[in-house]
């Protein structure tokens, strides 16, 4: 996720590239199984596009997932909107989490085909998988393939399974007449936040410049504390933190540590993520 000095022109071309490209995809691949279940939801730089172009999210019940249980509709904040659209860029790769659904849908079609090779790789075109798992570039729409790097290069769209931390919390957003699963802002947040700490050691100043571009967008509609909130379970259960925030034992949080190159504003959000209570749900008021 980066500033761009894209036109105007472009970043509308660009935008519409990612929706031609999600529809796609969504089509070969249905994010509903016949059960009426999420089979998976898109996340990554084209969910944060796909939200940029709405104004309005259902936010799903996260404790009944895979059912799709909507528990109220939220309006975007202009604002927000605005600063996210400042995001559009073309992705490398498709970005998705999968449900257990999904994942036992793999399971249960596709091991019966083992034996029956054509079968084998019918049954599991029918499904996503990691790498050069997604449609052929080929068989993309032209407008579709805009939105991806290097597709002169490549055969097959690559795909990226992630790994949620703790609940998944999902939005549906509607585009053009289709529906569309995504994280919740608030989730998208926080991994972008932790994607930007992982890199921090080869790119400190992508992380200096995109992180409060990202936290200036996000307060526009959230209180600080509902973001530091997301980003604290988010950091802490990828670094297996156990119980109350350990903060010696996060690798990520280490390297911001008396850091000299980061200003006073980035150092003061990250020591509160140190503080926070998860027990208690707040901020603790100490020193640190």
């Amino acid at each position: 996720m980066v500033q761009n000095n894209l036109s105007l022109e472009e970043r509308i071309h660009l935008q519409k590239a990612a929706v031609a490209f999600a529809s796609y995809v969504t089509g070969k691949y249905p994010q509903i199984n016949e059960d009426k279940q999420l089979n998976y939801y898109i996340s990554g730089s084209l969910s944060v596009m796909l939200l940029a172009q709405v104004d309005s999210m259902d936010l799903l019940d996260p404790s009944k997932l895979p059912d799709i249980s909507i528990k109220k509709t939220r309006r975007l904040n202009k604002k927000l909107v605005s600063k996210l659209e400042d995001f559009t860029r073309q992705i490398g790769d498709f970005d998705y989490v999968e449900t257990e659904a999904y994942r036992d849908a793999k399971d249960k079609t596709i091991p019966r085909y083992e034996m029956d090779p054509e079968g084998y790789v019918r049954e599991r075109g029918k499904f996503l998988f990691k790498g050069g798992g997604g449609p052929s570039i080929e068989e993309l729409p032209d407008l579709a393939r805009d939105i991806l790097e290097y597709r002169e290069r490549a055969v097959k769209v690559m795909c990226d399974p992630m790994v949620t931390q703790g609940k998944d919390r999902v939005v549906r957003i509607k585009l053009k007449d289709k529906y569309y699963f995504i994280p919740d802002p608030t989730q998208i947040f926080a991994y972008k936040v932790l994607n930007l700490l992982e890199k921090f050691d080869n790119e400190p100043d992508k992380f200096k410049r995109d992180f409060p571009i990202l936290k200036n967008a996000f307060l526009n509609m959230y209180a600080e504390e509902q973001l530091i909130r997301s980003a604290y379970e988010v950091i802490v259960k990828s670094d297996n933190a156990l119980g109350r925030f350990g903060y010696p034992h996060s690798k990520n949080m280490r390297k911001l540590e008396n850091n000299p190159q980061l200003t006073s504003n980035i150092k003061d959000f990250f020591r509160k993520i140190k503080q926070y209570d998860a027990g208690h749900g707040k901020i603790l008021q100490t020193n640190s």
